[in-house]
């Protein structure tokens, strides 16, 4: 929402309101969110120690990981308000 220069309403959200939700759009082309997706966000996605011993990492692979915020803007500029030609300045804020 920062990079693009746009506001949205945020809403925390009980697991049990979710779970229904999912279950309920779940069903419909295109849905939002289903349940299988509330049922996954449940329980944090990092890697274990164990996976870590075992080699199971990025690094063991040969990747890089970035951060969001340096990836984020290359591309999602173009969905300011005036693409790509709102200034940078105007769209943190």
């Amino acid at each position: 929402l920062k990079t693009t220069g746009r506001h949205r309403l945020l809403v925390n959200l009980p697991w049990r309101a979710a779970a229904a939700l999912g279950s309920l759009l779940g069903a419909l082309p295109g849905a939002p969110i289903t349940a299988d997706q509330v049922e996954l966000l449940r329980t944090d996605n990092v890697v274990s120690e164990e996976a870590r011993r075992e080699g199971r990492t990025f690094e063991a692979l040969g990747i890089k990981p970035r951060a969001v915020e340096g990836i984020v803007p290359t591309y999602l500029y173009r969905y300011r308000k005036a693409g790509q030609f709102t200034a940078s300045e105007e769209a943190d804020t």
